[in-house]
């Protein structure tokens, strides 16, 4: 008996955390940030709040008719719990800092990965220059727990989130 309920225990665990199927199971889409990063030609971040060239000041950001400013007042997206709604935290400065050097980067997010869009991302650069992301999220397949994700920048088909801009 101690054996049944051990197996019976450990195949609800594994069915449970099913990605879905026809049964009703439910899929947890994870939500997409976007991250970026821009320097001059010569390689000098210009995130950088300290630098003479920093383009931050004026720099805004426009998704789904929603433009947001540059928060300085970073907030720890990865708290919480292991499953939850997107929240939109807007656009957020970060530091990453390594053994020689500090680099600064823009983060945008949350977007509900879960939904099916073809938006784009318009960044108005201090410095006056615009830049555009275009985020293509389409057939979500909850039973296989895949979807199609296609990115652009001003028009041509990039890998990943991530992006870097050289202004």
């Amino acid at each position: 008996m101690k054996y049944l309920n051990l197996f019976a225990g450990l195949f609800l665990l594994f069915t449970a955390v099913a990605c879905g199927d026809d049964s009703g199971w439910i899929v947890d889409w994870t939500p997409v940030c976007v991250s970026i990063t821009a320097t001059d030609m010569n390689g000098n971040d210009l995130l950088d709040p300290a630098s003479n060239s920093c383009i931050l000041e004026g720099t805004t950001l426009t998704f789904q008719k929603e433009t947001y400013e540059v928060s300085y007042d970073f907030i720890n997206r990865f708290e919480g719990a292991k499953a939850y709604m997107p929240r939109m935290y807007g656009l957020q400065l970060d530091s990453l800092h390594t053994a020689d050097e500090v680099r600064y980067m823009l983060f945008f997010g949350e977007i509900d990965g879960a939904k099916d869009m073809n938006e784009d991302i318009v960044i108005n650069w201090g410095n006056g220059t615009t830049d555009i992301i275009n985020y293509h999220c389409w057939k979500h397949n909850e039973r296989k727990c895949t979807c199609k994700r296609e990115w652009k920048v001003n028009g041509k088909k990039v890998d990943g989130n991530k992006f870097a801009f050289v202004k």
